[in-house]
C-alpha cells in the first residue's frame, strides 16, 4: 500500500490492531535477546569447561572475549532473520527496509551522528560524580578486549544489528497500529532499557528516538545505521595513544578535540536541521509499517 494513497495531510491512524501488531514486535525483539543471552552463556560455559571450572580465569577469558561474541551473535542473529524470510518469500530489501538513500542524505546522517556523541559526552560531563564513576567502570568493562573486535562488534555490527531489530522490525510493526510517533517512543524505551546502565539507558533512548524519526523520515533502515555508524565511531577516540604522539601532534589532537566538544551543540542542532530540510516529505507521515504491503 503506497503512502499516495492516503490523505498524508491529514495525521493517519492506521486501523491494524494494536495487541497484534505490539506482539509482533515483541517476538523479534525476544528472538534478538534471547539468542544473543543463549550464545552468551554457552560460550561462558565453554570457558568455563576450559579452565576447568576455574570462575575467576573463565570469567577473565568471557569478558575480553565479548566483543568477538557479540559480533558472531549479531552474524547468527542477522543469518536466523535472513533464512525467516526466505522460507516466506519476502525480500530481505523489503523486510529489513533496505530502500535506497541519496549519497547528500548518508553524509549528512553520518556527520550528525559524530557530532550527537561530542554533544552526548559534553552533557554526561556535568553528571554528578558518583554517577561518572559508576558509568566510566562500565564504559571500561564494554571496551576490554583486542581493538580489532570493538570495531567490529561496536562500530560495525552493533548499529546494523540494533537498526534491523528496533527499527526496522520492532518500530515498523508497531508504527501500523500507533502510528509513527508512538512507535518511535516505545521502540526507544525499549531500546534503552536494554543498555543497563542508567546513563547508557538514559543517551540510548533519546538517541533511539532520533534514530527512529531518521527512519521514518528516510523510510530506510540504511540511513539509521549510517547515523548509528557515527555516533559510535567517535568512541574508538578512546583507544588512541595520545602520550606515543609527538608533543606538537598531541596538542593539534586536543586542540581539534576540545573545538568538537565545545562546538558540538550549534553543529549537533545545525546538522539535524539540514537532515530534516533533506528528508522533508509527506509520506513520513504515513506509519512505515505500511511499506510491507
Amino acid at each position: 500500500m503506497t503512502p499516495n494513497r492516503f490523505d498524508v495531510d491529514k495525521y493517519y491512524y492506521p486501523k491494524a490492531p494494536l495487541l497484534p501488531a505490539l506482539l509482533y514486535a515483541l517476538c523479534y525483539f525476544l528472538f534478538y535477546y534471547l539468542v544473543r543471552t543463549l550464545i552468551y552463556r554457552c560460550a561462558y560455559i565453554y570457558f568455563l569447561s576450559a579452565n576447568a571450572g576455574n570462575i575467576e580465569a573463565a570469567a577473565e577469558m568471557y569478558y575480553e572475549s565479548a566483543n568477538m561474541i557479540a559480533f558472531l551473535s549479531g552474524i547468527i542473529i542477522l543469518a536466523f532473520l535472513a533464512v525467516f524470510f526466505s522460507f516466506r518469500k519476502k525480500k530481505l530489501s523489503q523486510a529489513f527496509y533496505l530502500n535506497k538513500t541519496r549519497a547528500s542524505t548518508a553524509l549528512i546522517c553520518f556527520f550528525t551522528g559524530i557530532f550527537l556523541n561530542f554533544m552526548t559526552t559534553l552533557i554526561i560531563s556535568y553528571l554528578p560524580e558518583s554517577l561518572l564513576e559508576s558509568y566510566s567502570d562500565a564504559s571500561s568493562g564494554a571496551m576490554q578486549g583486542h581493538t580489532v573486535w570493538y570495531i567490529f562488534a561496536a562500530v560495525i555490527m552493533a548499529p546494523i544489528l540494533e537498526e534491523v531489530i528496533f527499527r526496522a522490525m520492532m518500530l515498523s510493526r508497531i508504527s501500523t497500529a500507533t502510528g509513527n510517533v508512538i512507535a518511535i517512543i516505545l521502540s526507544s524505551v525499549i531500546f534503552g532499557v536494554v543498555h543497563g546502565h542508567i546513563v547508557w539507558s538514559t543517551y540510548a533512548f533519546v538517541l533511539g528516538a532520533f534514530l527512529g524519526t531518521v527512519f521514518v523520515r528516510t523510510r530506510s533502515v540504511k540511513a539509521s545505521i549510517i547515523t548509528h555508524f557515527g555516533f559510535n565511531l567517535v568512541s574508538l577516540l578512546s583507544y588512541i595513544d595520545i602520550e606515543s604522539m609527538p608533543q606538537t601532534y598531541q596538542m593539534l589532537y586536543q586542540t581539534l578535540l576540545s573545538l568538537c566538544y565545545s562546538l558540538s551543540v550549534p553543529i549537533s542542532i545545525a546538522f539535524i536541521i539540514i537532515l530534516f530540510h533533506e528528508t522533508a516529505d509527506t509520506s513520513s507521515r504515513m506509519p512505515v509499517g505500511f511499506n510491507e504491503e
